[in-house]
């Protein structure tokens, strides 16, 4: 589902199930025993808004600084594959052209098949085969006398790279733990239901506020759940270092 149709959808419930919680709590027993509480109501849904409104900020900043960590992580992977590229034109023949064929063939399997599967939450094996004929190079780099000093450059920058996609790959199926969500969905549905709970003298002026309330909350929670999946949904970190490095290998 689209992004901006299911945010809609989130707010536009949200807001129905708040304002049907008014009128329901309004006219209830509950409702009535909650008359002249206006003394301590307003500190008492303050103290709770407050709690909800911290830990809530948190996840956000959490759910952000780890997607933006994940853009990070595929701009150094980009480059150190560049890297590699250059790197491979110091040796000998035909390594030189099987690794810079090979690097290539990483950007595109980046692109085309390996961010649709970690949509899925899952690894691409045409991407895994082309980082087993890299390593295949590199192990075939002795028989070819290759200089010492770039071997050890390849050597480390392939590891690099290998390490940073292994990483991408966990981050892709790494999300908050359920204890987490349980705990913004709770005080979520607990700070909705204490405004729609509290004594309003007008009921539209009660709706109103209520419904802005759980707008609001619901389209906070969808953003760290959007957040949370940085290689899922039409929110995700694109593959668009790879199209840039493909730009500056094949140039």
């Amino acid at each position: 589902m689209n992004i901006v149709v299911l945010a809609v959808l989130v707010v536009v419930l949200s807001i129905l199930i708040s304002s049907a919680l008014v009128g329901l709590l309004r006219g209830s027993r509950i409702g009535t025993l909650m008359q002249g509480t206006g003394d301590v109501e307003g500190i008492y849904i303050t103290v709770i808004g407050a709690l909800y409104a911290i830990f809530i900020a948190f996840m956000i900043f959490v759910v952000w600084t780890r997607f933006d960590a994940a853009e990070n992580s595929v701009d150094q992977e980009a480059d150190t594959l560049v890297n590699l590229y250059r790197l491979a034109e110091e040796l000998p023949q035909p390594l030189q052209s099987e690794m810079r064929q090979a690097v290539v063939d990483y950007a595109h399997s980046m692109i085309r098949d390996e961010w649709p599967a970690m949509a899925e939450e899952r690894s691409s094996a045409k991407s895994q085969a082309v980082v087993e004929r890299m390593w295949d190079v590199v192990h075939r780099m002795d028989e070819a006398g290759t200089d010492d000093v770039i071997r050890d450059h390849v050597l480390t920058t392939i590891s690099e790279l290998t390490e940073l996609r292994r990483y991408r790959l966990l981050q892709s199926r790494t999300n908050l733990p359920g204890i987490l969500y349980a705990a913004l969905f709770f005080g979520g549905a607990l700070t909705i239901a204490l405004a729609a709970l509290f004594s309003v003298e007008q009921f539209w002026s009660h709706v109103l506020k209520a419904a802005v309330l759980a707008a609001l909350i619901s389209f906070m929670l969808l953003v760290v759940w959007v957040l949370d999946h940085p290689f899922q949904g039409d929110v995700y970190v694109q593959p668009t270092a790879f199209e840039r490095s493909l730009e500056i290998m094949t140039d």
